[in-house]
This record gives C-alpha cells, structure tokens and sequence, in this order.
C-alpha cells in the first residue's frame, strides 16, 4: 500500500494548539476552527476533509496535518499563505513541510526559517521535478551520493535496487522526518501514535471578502 501524508513540524515554537490554531487560520484564507475531538497522528496523515485542521504536540515539535495547507509550500514563489505563516520559522525556529502520495508518485518538502526557504523540492510522476531550490539537507545526502546519471536521468541506488527521481521521492520524505523527529513515519513508534487535537472550521471569511466590503464602501 502506498503512503499518503500531508504534514508540517514546526520546531522551537511554543504556545497550545488551540492558539497555533487560531494563528494558522489566520494565514490560510482568514479561517476559524473549532476544537471538536481527538484522534491520533496514524490516522489523520492525510486528511480528506479539507474543512479539518490536526494539531499535535511530540518531543516539543508541533504536528500539523490538513489536506492542502502543505502544497502551499511547494510552488515556484511563496503563495500569500507561506509568506503570512513563515513568520512562524523567525529566530531559531524551524518549519519542515511534507506532502505525499506514492501511489501516483506525488511527493514535496521544504524547509523554511526566518521566512526564508533554505531547501524545496517538488515534484510528480508526470512532470518529473516541478520546483527545486536550496541546497539538499543532510538527510538527502547518502542518497543523492548514491545516485547516478544515466543517459540524462538521474538514478538512485538503494537496497541493491534502482530508483528514478519519483519512485524515491518516498524515501527522501521519510528520511527528512526522521531527521527531525529522531523517527521515521513509516514504522510503528511513539510519533505515529502522536495525540492529535482535531479542529472543524467554523468560519471561513476569506481575504476576497474584505476587499469586496473595501469595493462596497468605496461605491457609496
């Protein structure tokens, strides 16, 4: 079964989920949430409802799960959502975002502090690497060391098996997790069970309707 996630881990930020949710609303299309239950990190990974927002606390990293907030990372420029929420990764704070779906090869992380992306890559089956900037962090190493050129695609050697960029994309998510958390996502351990607080939003303003109230104002 192929893994599917969408996941960002906020390191060195303080503060309850309650307010990273408000604060996150904020910078995602003017968004109100609702605390409405519990679940656990294994089961929202990769969250369909896009009206649901999962925070979680693990070893001082704060877990989000949602499922569209971290493709906002992974364009070619900063959409209005990254440049509002980077101003969580100011001073020694950190944001690392993952998006995931090897079934059809989909995969994405980035690496964000002081409002600045230090390392972004994504990209698809279809479309081989989409965006990529940054120089690879540590975890990409072994990998990229371990690769090769072959006839102008790059080939990955793994387990005395061979990998092109999108079949490995995989790999490069987990190991960059694990560099984070001290654990990788795809084995049984204390992350996976991570507490996760499960937010409904309950009210969605948009920035659209403040420049239309701006228009009406302007009109009278």
């Amino acid at each position: 079964m192929g893994w599917k996630l969408n996941m960002i881990i906020m390191k060195g930020l303080e503060g309850d989920t309650d307010t990273l949710s408000r604060l996150i609303g904020m910078s995602y299309g003017r968004r109100k949430y609702k605390q409405v239950s519990k679940s656990t990190l294994e089961n929202c990974l990769n969250p369909i409802d896009d009206d649901k927002l999962y925070i979680g606390i693990y070893n001082g990293l704060r877990i989000i799960t949602e499922a569209n907030l971290p493709f906002e990372y992974f364009k070619n420029n900063p959409s209005f959502t990254e440049k509002m929420s980077s101003a969580f990764s100011k001073g020694d704070k950190e944001m690392y975002v993952f998006g995931l779906n090897s079934i059809i090869n989909l995969w994405g992380y980035s690496k964000i502090v002081d409002n600045k992306r230090i390392r972004t890559k994504f990209g698809t089956h279809d479309e081989g690497v989409i965006h990529e900037e940054g120089q690879p962090l540590e975890s990409e190493k072994e990998l990229i060391q371990n690769s090769e050129l072959v006839k102008g695609v790059r080939i990955y050697n793994l387990n005395e098996n061979q990998y092109t960029e999108d079949q490995i994309g995989e790999e490069f998510v987990f190991r960059i997790i694990e560099e984070v958390t001290g654990q990788r996502i795809d084995k049984p351990n204390e992350l996976i069970n991570t507490e996760m607080t499960v937010y409904e939003m309950a009210e969605k303003k948009g920035y659209e309707d403040i420049f239309k109230r701006i228009r009406e104002q302007k009109g009278k």
